[in-house]
């Protein structure tokens, strides 16, 4: 029941990522590609990919944690933001 739901999940935001693919093309003329990550290792997956292929940004969305929690725990997006080479915006 657990895998569905993370599947259901996933479908979704891979559907919602779509959609923001095209409306950056037809809207602003922006090629972008988004990817879903998994994994416990997530900071340094996200780093290790955009550099790889040279990204300007990295987009991503915050996780909901506290900044205290997330600069005491080491939060993904604390991790990207500041070990990233290209910019990093974080959305809520």
């Amino acid at each position: 029941m657990l895998d569905d739901a993370n599947a259901k999940t996933k479908s979704k935001a891979m559907r919602l990522l779509d959609e923001c693919r095209v409306v950056a093309k037809e809207q602003v003329g922006l090629d972008i590609e988004t990817v879903i990550m998994e994994g416990s290792n997530l900071g340094e997956s996200i780093i290790d990919f955009c550099e790889r292929d040279n990204f300007d940004l990295i987009v991503m969305g915050a996780n909901g944690h506290s900044k205290l929690k997330d600069i005491v725990l080491g939060g993904t997006p604390h991790k990207v933001v500041h070990r990233s080479k290209c910019s990093v915006l974080v959305v809520r």
